[in-house]
């Protein structure tokens, strides 16, 4: 038996082995459970390094005070691309702008601006944003 022969049988009786006990069911036993905030959708937005930061101090929060805080990813974004752009301006074009940050640039906007939670930007659902659009609706009336 040659080399490579030997090295596929040796892989194939792995592979029974690990599919024989991959089948087996499988049970975890909880030692300590800790509360968690909830689960966001960035969708396709590119700010995976808001939602990531925000959500570890979200965890924080609660790990400390035992407070539940929504905050808003949102907000971050919007000042941070604010920021970029007035620099990108400000540098006549000569510096890189895109999508994309770092959990420095979340430290740096709450430093900066502060925070705010997520009900207090216009969501879907928001009463704020209801109010706005409505008062919005002569000067910009939305098409049906």
């Amino acid at each position: 038996m040659n080399h490579i022969s030997r090295i596929l049988l040796a892989a194939a009786l792995c592979g029974v082995g690990i599919a024989a006990s991959a089948q087996e069911a499988k049970t975890f036993k909880t030692i300590k459970e800790i509360p968690i905030t909830s689960v966001k959708n960035q969708y396709r937005s590119g700010t995976c390094w808001d939602f990531a930061t925000l959500g570890y101090l979200e965890a924080e929060i609660l790990r400390k005070t035992g407070k539940t805080y929504d905050l808003c990813e949102m907000f971050v974004v919007n000042k941070d691309y604010m920021d970029c752009a007035t620099h990108y301006v400000r540098m006549h074009g000569f510096i890189q702008i895109s999508e994309g940050g770092s959990c420095d640039d979340v430290i740096d906007v709450i430093r900066n601006y502060g925070i705010c939670p997520g009900e207090a930007m216009f969501l879907e659902t928001s009463p704020a944003k209801n109010a706005w659009l409505s008062s919005r609706k002569a000067w910009f009336p939305l098409k049906n």
